[in-house]
């Protein structure tokens, strides 16, 4: 099972993704340049953000790209 999973872009798309990989048990983080939009993903609990892309993938078992 993926247990850490990055999403890179925290969007509509992005964060739904994010919850449904919560709702399953993933650990998952999240990245996005806009920090506004990644700010309100953290707050509907879809990802714990990361300050930069670099940190965001280290360690992941998956990397989701929603951009």
């Amino acid at each position: 099972m993926l247990r850490n999973i990055t999403v890179v872009g925290t969007g509509l798309i992005g964060a739904s993704a994010a919850l449904a990989a919560r709702r399953a048990g993933a650990s998952v983080r999240g990245w996005d340049p806009d920090p506004d939009v990644l700010g309100v993903a953290h707050e509907r609990e879809a990802v714990e953000p990361v300050a930069t892309l670099a940190d965001a993938v280290e360690g992941a078992d998956l990397v989701l790209i929603a951009a």
